[in-house]
């Protein structure tokens, strides 16, 4: 082999090593928006990992509490590593993004989006800035938002959707609300019909008005020490208030309540799981196959299934002193449920007010 030729063979070899390099080069060289939000990479999995990465770069950026002044000083834009952050404050009380175009600086797209003032969104805006409100924010109808944050209280209009996570102090969602990912609040949310999500967590999660043509469930105490009892089923039950219920139970096959029963403890079905109106219990929920909730319940939870779960209308998950955890494949909630804490589920959960036939 000549010299020309190890010469050709060299390079050849180093531009296959640097090919691969070229477009994260060129993404920290001009960054687009395909570029992620920087946040700290540990324990991704919590339910509010990403709204409080914002939050804390935010603060970190403009400080707690900035006023109106502080923002004028710091300008309409900044970078911070390699991301572009556009501040909107129009001094005019209220700070509307119309197209998502007017993000655009310098031929880039703003990673970023802080609005000073009350925010709007405008209908059929689609960005995929990350988008953080200081005060109050309403987005408008058929809106197509990567992720969305405030710090008080956030309005979704109908037909929303949500790329990754939505979070703010309260929320209030009319239908047709999509979330592919997280949707937190610190203090509240209310769904409205025809919703869906992958995950969800707050104190107290409403959905929709009660349904006056069910029964309304009364909330149940937690068992203050764990049940000592624990009865024994081999195959298929149904659990009434004619057998004690003083306990725990597991059924090794699949197990019915019986409707008004009440069980001071917890149960757990190796098949299915069908609790009749107006069942209270005490303690946790598992199957593992489906779980059919009907009308009125209280549980005090966890709720987990390996398959999926239906709660029926005015039924009570959990409780505002002790809120509780949901896991399920998918989850459907009826009209004027009531859940505190964290719903999980692997494929979505669906927002249902038509009657569901809950086959109990």
């Amino acid at each position: 082999m000549n010299h020309f030729s190890q010469l050709g063979l060299f390079f050849t070899a180093m531009t296959m090593m640097v090919l691969p390099f070229v477009p994260t080069l060129r993404e920290w060289l001009a960054p687009t928006d395909d570029a992620p939000l920087p946040i700290d990479q540990n324990a991704t999995h919590e339910l509010r990992h990403f709204a409080d990465s914002l939050r804390t770069l935010i603060g970190k950026l403009l400080g707690p509490a900035p006023t109106t002044d502080e923002l004028h000083r710091i300008g309409k834009s900044l970078f911070h590593n390699g991301t572009q952050v556009t501040i909107l404050h129009d001094d005019d009380g209220l700070d509307v993004l119309a197209t998502g175009a007017e993000l655009q600086a310098a031929g880039k797209l703003a990673h970023i989006a802080i609005f000073a003032d009350r925010a709007q969104i405008a209908a059929g805006c689609e960005t995929l800035a990350d988008i953080f409100a200081l005060k109050d924010i309403k987005v408008g109808s058929s809106a197509q938002l990567r992720s969305c944050c405030a710090k008080q209280h956030m309005q979704l209009a109908q037909n929303v959707l949500i790329h990754r996570w939505v979070d703010a102090d309260t929320i209030t969602a009319d239908r047709d609300l999509t979330v592919h990912g997280r949707i937190t609040a610190l203090s509240s949310i209310r769904f409205s019909d025809n919703s869906q999500f992958i995950r969800a967590g707050a104190p107290v999660m409403y959905f929709g008005e009660r349904d006056d043509a069910h029964v309304v469930a009364t909330e149940v105490d937690a068992l203050l020490l764990p049940n000592s009892k624990r009865y024994l089923f081999d195959s298929d039950t149904t659990i009434s208030d004619e057998i004690p219920c003083d306990g725990d139970f597991v059924v090794r096959g699949s197990a019915q309540i019986a409707a008004g029963s009440t069980i001071s403890g917890s149960i757990k079905a190796h098949d299915y799981l069908r609790l009749q109106e107006s069942v209270s219990v005490a303690g946790s929920v598992i199957s593992g196959k489906g779980i059919v909730i009907g009308a009125g319940c209280a549980i005090v939870g966890p709720l987990i299934s390996e398959d999926d779960i239906i709660i029926g209308p005015n039924s009570i998950i959990g409780s505002a002193a002790i809120p509780t955890t949901i896991i399920c494949r998918k989850l459907v909630v009826a009209q004027g449920v009531v859940i505190h804490g964290v719903v999980t589920t692997q494929d979505s959960a669906y927002v249902v007010f038509e009657e569901i036939p809950l086959g109990i």
